[in-house]
């Protein structure tokens, strides 16, 4: 038996391969058995400075997070080792280049520094110096036990070209290590292997994207959305899809919104900058009631604010978006499976009730790759398009005396659309106020009429959810009446939270958590039974200043949430920090 969890690192300049390093000591826990997490983190530069992608896995059960500190650092150069050497644990290893770092200041007597010559390798077996990490790969699989055919999967899994090269040096780095380091570290204990998947937010989105039938992507590229629009681009042929890279943000949404009023299923992607150049045409979109999905991947603002590190500080502003008033939908997922579901749900809600939805991601989700079963992925949300009018229904509705309204008052908000070019009926659509021909008025009576009917939308679609058992949250962990503490989250703080719990309760702390899933329109019924029946503290984890969502829940169910725990460093909650704070606050009486 040995050890059944595990944390590394790679760091080294850009340019270096560190997060395709990553990835392949990733996919070699996979093979070994192993749950994983894997996240980034790159400076926001064109070229240059250091890169960083930290792993966690454990056997025998899924991971949510990563934590901070790590057993093993693969350090590419001299900046890597000083800037990152404070993050191992006590009696971790450090390997490092050493024919990159001649010398080097050893800062910790607690940690083992072994050094690997990378480059020499790589010249000696007369291979590409692209292939020179795979050596480091080698060394530290070694060092924890790994038998080398997982490390060789997971290069043929991972790695694009000059695979039987990498692999050639992974394994005389493997050699290396079992020759010149004596270091003792219990080995990883091997599991039995499932298929699993590795996979990131952005391209999960874009699978389910995929599935639920987009037919157009307009986007502009801007950190952390761009591989969204990169991936899109890719199998845009294989699955007929056209994909446009727009000269800016606003010709991307405006040429998703002509797609979409054209009868295809469009969407956008964006990060927070680009959602503000955005912001006057999704309300174009909600007042032509022209369905749309737009993708939010949230970064640290304001302005450019640090472009690649992550926050959550859209909530607020995508919940209110735009001048005056009109409703939209807004979705937060909090995880792969989520993101995955509620995207293809997103697109069923756009189409039958005519209005943009807005789904909220975060740099964290986005970009960071967790292990999934593909069994949480087989998931089948049948396509659902609204009331849309055939040139058999515009036949009924002429020879019943009736003429086309657009825009026609309903019951539930949702008037029939049909698509330009549909015989017998003229398409109209209105950037401004309209009667329900869509012709634009400013008579008083009809503009309320018209408000009214739009509103409607969000009551019938929350009646919908509810009807359809679709979770717009989830609940976790011991029963609010049973709670020391009851945590209150969304998006990717969700995973910490969770890894936080697991600690808490080896110190015999009852949590529970609520994660809110669709913001808006808002469950303040859900929401509210869990906090009335709350025995222990509430308390809001979120990654951002003004605990955004805790000022949301008052806004809409008048629940004051009294205690906070806020990050918003650029970094998401490390589990082991968390759940110390969480513990002070539940011993503080």
């Amino acid at each position: 038996m040995g050890r059944r969890e595990v944390s590394l690192m790679v760091g080294g300049p850009a340019g270096a391969g560190v997060m395709r390093t990553g990835q392949v000591l990733a996919a070699m826990l996979i093979y070994m058995g192993y749950y994983v997490f894997g996240t980034n983190e790159y400076p926001s530069l064109i070229r240059g400075g250091h890169n960083m992608y930290k792993i966690y896995a454990r056997l025998g059960e899924p991971v949510y997070s990563h934590y901070d500190v790590v057993d093993l650092y693969l350090a590419l150069d001299k900046l890597a080792v000083k800037r990152r050497e404070r993050e191992v644990k006590a009696n971790g290893v450090i390997i490092y280049d050493s024919d990159e770092v001649k010398e080097l200041e050893k800062a910790r007597d607690d940690v083992e520094y072994l050094p690997i010559p990378l480059r020499s390798i790589v010249k000696e077996l007369r291979v590409p110096l692209v292939t020179r990490n795979m050596a480091g790969v080698g060394a530290l699989a070694r060092l924890l036990g790994v038998p080398f055919k997982y490390v060789e999967k997971a290069i043929r899994r991972i790695i694009p070209r000059y695979v039987e090269e990498n692999i050639r040096v992974a394994r005389k780095g493997y050699e290396y290590a079992e020759e010149n380091y004596k270091v003792k570290l219990e080995p990883l204990e091997e599991g039995e292997y499932k298929p699993r998947i590795l996979i990131d937010g952005n391209t999960i989105t874009a699978i389910a994207a995929v599935k639920a039938g987009v037919k157009l992507f307009a986007a502009y590229p801007i950190t952390p959305q761009t591989p969204i629009l990169e991936y899109m681009a890719r199998i845009a042929d294989d699955y007929d899809i056209v994909v446009v890279q727009a000269e800016h943000e606003i010709a991307s949404i405006l040429i998703a919104i002509g797609a979409a009023y054209a009868g295809v299923r469009a969407m956008t992607a964006t990060s927070g900058p680009g959602l503000s150049l955005k912001t006057e045409s999704i309300g174009l979109a909600s007042m032509s009631e022209t369905p749309l999905v737009i993708v939010n991947v949230q970064r640290q603002g304001p302005s450019t604010g640090m472009a690649t590190q992550q926050a959550q500080g859209d909530l607020l502003f995508t919940y209110h978006i735009g001048h005056s008033e009109y409703p939209h939908v807004l979705i937060a997922p909090g995880d792969i499976p989520e993101t995955f579901k509620t995207t293809m749900e997103a697109f069923n809600i756009a189409e039958k009730y005519q209005l943009p939805v807005i789904i909220l991601l975060d740099k964290y989700l986005a970009e960071s790759h967790y292990t999934v079963d593909p069994k949480e992925l087989d998931i089948s949300i049948p396509v659902e398009r609204g009331l849309i009018l055939t040139e058999k229904d515009v036949e009924e509705m002429k020879s019943r005396g009736e003429e086309y309204k657009r825009y026609k008052i309903t019951d539930t908000g949702v008037s029939p659309r049909a698509f330009p070019g549909t015989q017998g009926v003229v398409v109209r659509a209105e950037s401004s106020e309209h009667d329900e021909y869509g012709f634009y008025t400013e008579d008083p009576v009809k503009v309320t009429a018209m408000w009214n009917k739009r509103w409607r939308k969000l009551e019938t679609l929350a009646k919908e959810l509810e009807e359809k058992g679709v979770e717009t949250v989830k609940y976790y962990g011991v029963k609010p009446e049973d709670t020391d503490l009851l945590v209150v989250t969304w998006g990717s703080t969700k995973g910490p939270v969770l890894e936080a719990m697991k600690i808490l309760g080896k110190e015999n702390i009852s949590v529970g958590m609520l994660q809110v899933i669709y913001m808006k329109p808002f469950p303040a019924k859900k929401v509210l039974d869990i906090l009335k029946n709350a025995s222990g503290k509430i308390v809001a984890v979120e990654n951002n200043y003004q605990a955004q969502l805790a000022l949301l829940i008052r806004e809409q169910t008048s629940f004051n949430i009294p205690y906070k725990i806020v990050k918003y460093d650029g970094r998401q909650f490390n589990p082991y920090d968390l759940s110390r704070r969480l513990l002070e606050l539940a011993k503080n009486n």
